[in-house]
């Protein structure tokens, strides 16, 4: 008897075959164990007809175990048709790439994935703890400013498993340079 479970490798808070450059060898060594067994589509729409959620998962075996992720280009939707996120995620799950939209279609966050790595020495382990993986991203954040009348890059910096790391710049609507902060690098890994 299969058991199925979800495996939960990340927050959230990114086209999956070819983007793996993010991906350290080790992690990649890992995983390679897993066996894709099939891919799910997802195809939701809200009761006005307008799409509500598009993507896929895909499923892999493992030993007795199915581990589905969400895999690929996923894109949520408003109730008005316009996006509301559009994330890429790896084969396993982890967000690549990720963009968050105001209702008018206005770009509010971004994030991008650097590097996946992990200290985990076995593909059990890796699947066992869901604080395996370290992730380091890159994010913006964008604003409205009424003096320009637009959207701008209002602060930009990395992240590794949701904690600040290295530089971050606040900006002026502008574009000039408002304020640098650094934060202490907490990675060490290769």
């Amino acid at each position: 008897m299969k058991k199925k479970t979800h495996l939960k490798i990340i927050f959230t808070l990114f086209i999956s075959n070819f983007l793996t450059a993010q991906h350290t060898e080790k992690f990649k060594k890992l995983i390679s164990n897993l066996k894709l067994i099939d891919t799910i589509k997802i195809n939701k729409k809200y009761k006005n007809g307008n799409q509500k959620e598009i993507g896929n998962y895909s499923v892999y075996e493992l030993n007795d175990f199915e581990y589905e992720q969400l895999s690929g280009k996923h894109i949520t939707y408003y109730s008005n048709g316009q996006i509301l996120e559009e994330t890429t995620y790896d084969n396993f799950g982890i967000v690549l790439k990720w963009k968050l939209y105001d209702g008018l279609g206005n770009l509010q966050q971004e994030l991008k994935t650097i590097k996946i790595d992990t200290d985990k020495e076995s593909l059990d382990e890796l699947l066992n703890d869901n604080n395996s993986i370290d992730i380091i991203i890159e994010e913006k954040k964008y604003k409205f400013s009424d003096k320009i009348c637009g959207w701008f890059l209002i602060k930009e910096g990395q992240k590794i498993n949701g904690k600040k790391i290295g530089k971050w710049k606040k900006y002026y609507p502008n574009g000039e340079v408002k304020k640098v902060k650094e934060y202490k690098a907490l990675y060490n890994k290769t």
